[in-house]
């Protein structure tokens, strides 16, 4: 084996599925896709991701004390990467911006992106800086998916796009 420098280990957790989270505040909807999303306990449901400070999105979860998750089908790869590659900070709705639709959600009237195979509504309960990132942590008040979800995820119509490092997605071993 060869070394590994200690700043590049992340790499080593890839490829994962990467999420869209998104907040509004104020009439301005952020989103950003993420690959550092987990789950951080099952009673009461909390989820977790990494985000710098400096994100226009981190700052309206802040203001907004409440976000969404939402898992995509590869099919929106270009919505996606448009999504992770520009700016939000004077962009009025970067939903709209990258071609995703979106909806306030039932319980907490966050933007649910309609294309979502899956989605969640969290409230936001703390941010912990951890080096260069903070961790941000929601509680879950609602989730939803599509049919392909029966427990788990069947795969007969959700094909998630897998997130390799550097902007390169990878499609995994079913490839069309």
């Amino acid at each position: 084996m060869r070394k590994v420098e200690r700043s590049k280990v992340y790499r080593l957790l890839y490829p994962t599925v990467p999420a869209i989270i998104a907040a509004a505040h104020q009439g301005k909807v952020a989103a950003m896709p993420v690959v550092s999303l987990v789950s951080l306990s099952n009673s009461p449901p909390l989820v977790g991701f990494s985000s710098s400070a400096s994100h226009s999105t981190y700052k309206t979860i802040l203001e907004a004390g409440r976000f969404s998750v939402s898992w995509m089908d590869r099919r929106f790869e270009d919505e996606i990467t448009r999504l992770g590659t520009s700016s939000g900070s004077k962009t009025p709705d970067k939903l709209r911006s990258v071609g995703l639709h979106h909806r306030p959600g039932k319980v907490l009237g966050v933007p649910l992106i309609e294309e979502a195979a899956a989605s969640l509504e969290c409230r936001f309960s703390l941010s912990q800086r951890l080096g260069d990132h903070n961790l941000v942590v929601g509680e879950v008040k609602s989730a939803q998916a599509v049919d392909d979800f029966e427990e788990y995820w069947t795969f007969q119509h959700y094909s998630p796009l897998l997130y390799s490092g550097l902007g390169r997605s990878f499609r995994g071993p079913y490839r069309d």
